[in-house]
Order: structure tokens, then C-alpha cells, then sequence
């Protein structure tokens, strides 16, 4: 009896979470001023681009969904190969990402970053500026982002790296200028930087 119930809640636990990600994928959410998450259907969508205003996007899953509006001159775009899986690393990107958005919003610019579904990669992200730009503890961040959109959930190696980041952040306070050592990654950006500057 109790492990039918246990597969009676499995189930219902799973459809709930089908749906919300479902429902989820034709949804742009604004997570911060200036700052939205979206999966490949808003990354398409000229209607939900034009209506945010949006110029400006950072594509965390370039290796299997295109950059939609490359050719359009009013669109910026910050392109990542990344899988969302345990061999990736949003450290290798994190200052690209930070300064990308920053300097966008310094200039009243509107970033839209997304991925496959906008639940990991991209919310990870967001997560991550919000820290930076806030000085929020992740915990904080994830918070944040999660109630503007329900389905973030980065992976457990995301989650790792993103409260390696707050203990970089809380040991050393406001950082004017953080130092990333970014290591190769191979098949996914064989042309990787070295040393990257996020100011």
C-alpha cells in the first residue's frame, strides 16, 4: 500500500513539474530591472523581443538553439556553448555575462538570457549578477529569481559553483574588480581566454 502511494505521489509530483516547465516555456521573466529569462520559444519570438524592448541577449545553449535575430542591427548577442550538464562551468563565462548585462543596463538596454528551457543555465546567470550587482547571498539570489520564475532550478553543479561564488564574495566584501582563472574547455570554446576581468 505504501509504495503504491509513494508512486501515486512520484507521479503527481512529476506531472506538476511537467507542467509548470511546460507552461513556463512561453513565459519572459523579468528577474531584475532590465534583466529577463526565457527558453528557446521567447529566444524566437519577435513579438515578445519587440515588446520588452529587448537588444540585447545572452544564448547559454548556442550550440543547439541559433541566435534568431543575428542579422537584425538593433540586437546584440552573447553567444555560449554550453551543455547543462556536470562537465560545464559558468565560471568560464561568468565576467562575459556580468559585464555584458552591466554595461547594457548602463545604457538602458534590456538583456533577455535564455537557454533551452530558462531553468538552468540562464537562470544561473541571473542568479549570479544578482549577486554581484546586489550583493545578495546566493541563497538570496535564488530566492529572487525563483519567485520570478518558478521553474529556475540550476543544476547541482551550478549550485556548487554559484556558493563557491558567494564564499569569494562574502570572504573578501564589494569586489571593484574580480579575476577568473578561465581553463579551456575543450569541445565547447576551444578558443577560451585566459585570464578574464569583470569590473
Amino acid at each position: 500500500m505504501c509504495l503504491y502511494i509513494h508512486k501515486l505521489v512520484h507521479t503527481y509530483i512529476g506531472a506538476n513539474r511537467r507542467n509548470a516547465m511546460a507552461d513556463c516555456e512561453a513565459v519572459c521573466s523579468c528577474v531584475f530591472e532590465g534583466v529577463f529569462v526565457g527558453g528557446h520559444k521567447i529566444a524566437q519570438s519577435a513579438e515578445v523581443i519587440g515588446s520588452f524592448n529587448i537588444t540585447q541577449i545572452v544564448n547559454c545553449s548556442a550550440s543547439v538553439v541559433q541566435n534568431y535575430f543575428i542579422d537584425d542591427s538593433n540586437i546584440t548577442y552573447l553567444s555560449l556553448n554550453m551543455v547543462d550538464g556536470r562537465q560545464d562551468d559558468i565560471t568560464w563565462f561568468m565576467c562575459d555575462v556580468i559585464n555584458f548585462v552591466e554595461v547594457g543596463r548602463r545604457s538602458n538596454l534590456n538583456t533577455l538570457i535564455h537557454c533551452e528551457k530558462g531553468i538552468s543555465r540562464s537562470c544561473s546567470y541571473s542568479i549570479a549578477y544578482l549577486m554581484w550587482k546586489k550583493q545578495m547571498p546566493m541563497k538570496d539570489a535564488f530566492a529572487h529569481v525563483k519567485s520570478n520564475r518558478s521553474v529556475c532550478n540550476p543544476n547541482s553543479a551550478f549550485t556548487c559553483q554559484l556558493l563557491e561564488l558567494d564564499e569569494l564574495f562574502s570572504g573578501q566584501g564589494r569586489l571593484q574588480s574580480l579575476i577568473w582563472r578561465c581553463a579551456s574547455h575543450g569541445e565547447y570554446d576551444p578558443c577560451c581566454p585566459g585570464w578574464t576581468i569583470c569590473r
